[in-house]
């Protein structure tokens, strides 16, 4: 329960829209106004409760729904680019480990 001068926030997200690590990583960008705490609905839903600390200002409040709606659609591009990326980025590691290897047609010095 919060105290007097804390505010809470609580909402659902459907997980089939937002999933649960994209979830984790916007509200981490809160954790410095807000105390965060996610939990399971049901099987796709989230429950998203956010208890703005002490101190913080009060116009605070009405700013962080909208500031999480948008970090949320930030956090799900990030993944579906990382998801497309994922070949060519092991791709390019994989070569820059190869191209570290020294070469086998190079003697070794005594």
């Amino acid at each position: 329960m919060p105290a007097a001068d804390q505010t809470e926030i609580a909402f659902d997200l459907d997980e089939s829209l937002y999933p649960l690590e994209a979830v984790q990583n916007a509200v981490y960008v809160f954790t410095d106004r807000a105390y965060v705490r996610v939990e399971r609905s049901d099987a796709q839903r989230l429950k998203v409760i956010m208890t703005v600390k002490a101190g913080a200002a009060a116009s605070i409040y009405g700013a962080l729904k909208g500031e999480l709606d948008n970090e949320l659609l930030h956090q799900v591009l990030r993944q579906r680019i990382s998801t497309s990326n994922q070949k060519i980025r092991e791709f390019i590691v994989t070569k820059a480990l190869v191209s570290a290897q020294p070469s086998a047609s190079v003697p070794a010095s005594a």
